[in-house]
């Protein structure tokens, strides 16, 4: 496609004008004021401006904002938000419906319904060019307008149905959402944004125009679109809303997820340039050009195309194919710098404040990137593929099994989960309800209680010197006392999901009953069960008081979820309730019990009391991290946890200096008696051992963003295992 007249990607560059530019924008960003840093799990931003000498470090992630790509300045509305596992998503969402809901009535003023660039080069559908070159604000409009269509002809192929359901993600006023409803008469369309504002705008202006049946808009998150939206949208359209994405493989993932098998994905989006072969990142005045821009317009981290398409493929998508508009885009943003320039609009934006000072900046840097081809306008469509029915013999491709990785991972506790739920599309045959009863039974707090449970059975034996007479009854008696363990873990998870459906449904969408493959009559016939199976192997195999402290912990593992008690909503209750259980209650309890059931009286032993000592710190632990990956919901329910109260990072690192200290009084310990009581090597080296997986562990969540703490939070339960199996050399 050939450059337009109005603006051409130069192949050289000047270093003055560069230097000159870039020393200017850099100037004007200090005279403003600061640039507050917020990046995920960070510390409180420094209350100074960016400097030069800062543009080589990792680049802040403030509270951008996002949808339209507008170059039109963002009002810094600075608002109290709840501390979430990556604080700066929920500050950049906050910032997005914040910025939108105040700057919008002022961009309707100026460009109309179209909050995205024009198109003006030659028309890919063959139509008549929509811009002359007059230059006339009417001509821009029809541009915009004619981005749409000009997007839609090149990425749909022949053989793609007409869609019936469209997704508009980012919709600002459903500008495109209405043209594509019109475009296909037969189609609804749904558009999702994170501003009131612009939802009640959309919904007004679609129902002035009569499409209010055929369109609907509401506040939602692109990444994180609810459980049933999956394989439901024949077009899911992306208009200028990429770039302002925190996590590109979510944003990508989701995208691929809600996309109908047989439809078809639309990403247009900013860019920065493919890596050239041998590059390895972008040379340095690229790197501060795009921080300029990005500190001026809110925007977390620039991608290339090319890494889209990889992230395409990676999710599951086919026939991925991209191209660059750049040069079709050339005279927008010349136009937009000349609509602001006039006395109106340009005293409105000056009445936006130092932000309007920082945009207005950003747009001759925005050009300055387009000329030296180092910003381009990305286009990206793909097609999810058909599932193959089943009766046709057939195996569904691999795509449409696998959840969307980037590089190999193991499953955390809830990936396990969710991941039964996807099992029919790889043709499991087990039936859907033994599916939901393993993920309603919460697998990993399972194999916990199972490995802490059979170890301490097993120590109970050994220090008796075997197991006596009439095997097979004391074996009867030990499988009823697993049992009955299992059965209480199952009431405390199935109790827990019952009363926090709605958390779940945000935090832990794949779970039975947040997604509804699970009723709530069910799962308390479940519970009920499990309840009376375990009281009753409890009261039948044990003695009174080994009885009541199994109805104790049972009692406390309830009122940690059911009302009017529901102490999980109080982090210091909750801390003490899962220690007191899982640590000190379990262990005591099952070493009393197994001696009972030997016939062997009772006899405190140092390593027992170690163990229970050490677990019951550590329960408290894995009490605090388990709300890490789980902000969001608690926010949203009210629940206070220390992770809402102080951070994931916070949360995180004194959870893991607490687990180290612990570590080191038991290394301390061990030395302190030596062989008197302790396996000496096993104890010192194999605490070691974990002590050192800890800190690798924090470390690695140090380096990852969103699904991080999900990682950190599994390891946590590595570690309780190791825990359980050290214990028998000990």
């Amino acid at each position: 496609m050939a450059a337009p007249p109005a603006l051409r990607t130069a192949s050289w560059r000047p270093p003055a004008l560069l230097c000159s530019l870039l020393l200017f924008g850099h100037l004007a960003l200090r005279a403003c004021g600061p640039c507050r840093r917020s990046a995920a799990f960070s510390a409180p931003a420094p209350k100074r401006p960016y400097a030069l000498r800062h543009l080589g470090q990792s680049w802040p992630r403030p509270p951008r904002l996002s949808h339209s790509g507008l170059p039109l300045p963002c009002r810094a509305t600075r608002v109290a938000v709840p501390v979430a596992e990556d604080t700066s998503a929920q500050q950049l969402k906050t910032g997005i419906a914040s910025y939108y809901d105040g700057l919008t009535p002022l961009w309707m003023d100026v460009w109309g319904e179209h909050l995205h660039h024009g198109f003006y080069g030659p028309r890919p559908s063959g139509a008549e060019p929509s811009y002359t070159g007059k230059g006339s604000l009417d001509e821009h409009r029809a541009a915009q307008v004619a981005m749409i269509d000009e997007v839609l002809a090149w990425a749909r192929s022949a053989e793609d149905a007409e869609p019936r359901k469209i997704l508009d993600v980012g919709c600002g006023v459903g500008g495109a959402s209405r043209h594509l409803a019109t475009a296909f008469p037969g189609a609804s369309a749904t558009g999702i944004t994170l501003s009131p504002v612009q939802a009640r705008t959309a919904n007004t202006l679609s129902a002035s125009e009569g499409l209010d049946s055929r369109t609907a808009f509401k506040v939602q998150d692109a990444l994180a679109m609810p459980p049933n939206w999956t394989d439901s949208h024949d077009l899911v359209w992306s208009l200028e809303s990429g770039e302002h994405m925190p996590d590109k493989p979510k944003f990508v993932s989701e995208l691929a997820r809600v996309t109908a098998p047989g439809g078809r994905a639309v990403v247009v989006t900013w860019v920065h340039r493919d890596l050239r072969p041998g590059e390895k990142k972008l040379r340095s005045w690229e790197r501060t050009l795009l921080r300029l821009i990005s500190s001026c317009y809110y925007l977390p981290e620039w991608t290339s195309a090319a890494e889209y398409e990889r992230l395409c493929a990676a999710s599951g998508l086919a026939d991925v194919r991209r191209a660059d508009w750049t040069d079709a885009i050339a005279p927008f943003w010349p136009a937009v710098i000349r609509s602001a320039s006039r006395p109106r609009n340009f005293f409105r934006l000056l009445g936006t404040g130092v932000d309007g000072v920082r945009s207005a900046v950003a747009m001759f840097l925005m050009v300055l990137g387009y000329r030296m081809g180092l910003i381009k306008f990305g286009l990206l469509t793909a097609r999810k593929p058909l599932r193959l029915a089943a009766a046709a013999g057939v195996d569904p491709p691999p795509s449409m099994v696998a959840a969307t990785l980037v590089g190999e991972r193991r499953l955390l506790p809830r990936e396990e989960e969710a991941s039964l739920s996807q099992e029919s599309l790889a043709g499991d045959s087990r039936p859907s309800f033994l599916s939901a009863l393993h993920r309603f039974s919460r697998p990993h707090t399972v194999r916990g209680t199972l490995i802490a449970s059979l170890a301490a059975v097993v120590r109970a034996v050994q220090t008796s010197g075997g197991l006596p007479g009439g095997v097979g009854l004391v074996g009867a008696k030990i499988g009823g006392l697993v049992l009955s363990l299992l059965c209480a873990n199952t009431v405390c998870v199935g109790v827990n999901q019952i009363y926090d459906v709605k958390v779940d449904r945000i935090n832990k969408p794949f779970l039975p009953i947040a997604s509804g493959e699970m009723s709530v009559s069910r799962a308390w016939g479940l519970a009920s069960a499990a309840l009376v199976v375990g009281v009753g192997l409890a009261t039948s195999l044990f003695s009174p008081p080994l009885a009541a402290m199994y109805a104790a912990g049972l009692v406390l593992g309830s009122a940690y979820s059911v009302p009017p008690f529901r102490f999980r909503r109080f982090p210091l209750a909750a801390l003490l309730i899962i220690s007191c259980v899982r640590g000190c209650m379990l262990n005591f309890w099952v070493y009393h019990a197994v001696k009972e059931v030997l016939s062997l009286p009772f006899q405190w032993d140092p390593v027992v009391f170690f163990l229970t000592r050490f677990m019951t710190v550590f329960a408290a632990m894995i009490a605090v991290t388990k709300d890490l990956a789980d902000v969001k919901g608690d926010v949203a329910g009210k629940i206070e946890t220390f992770a809402a109260s102080f951070g994931a990072r916070s949360t995180a690192t004194a959870a893991a200096c607490v687990m180290a200290l612990n570590y080191l009084s038991a290394i301390a310990e061990g030395l302190w008696r030596g062989a008197r009581v302790f396996n000496v090597p096993a104890m010192v080296g194999g605490h070691c051992a974990a002590l050192a997986y800890l800190i690798w562990s924090r470390w690695r969540l140090s380096q990852r963003r969103g699904e991080g703490a999900d990682r950190f939070y599994m390891r946590i339960w590595d570690l309780f295992y190791f825990e359980y199996a050290l214990y028998l050399f000990l």
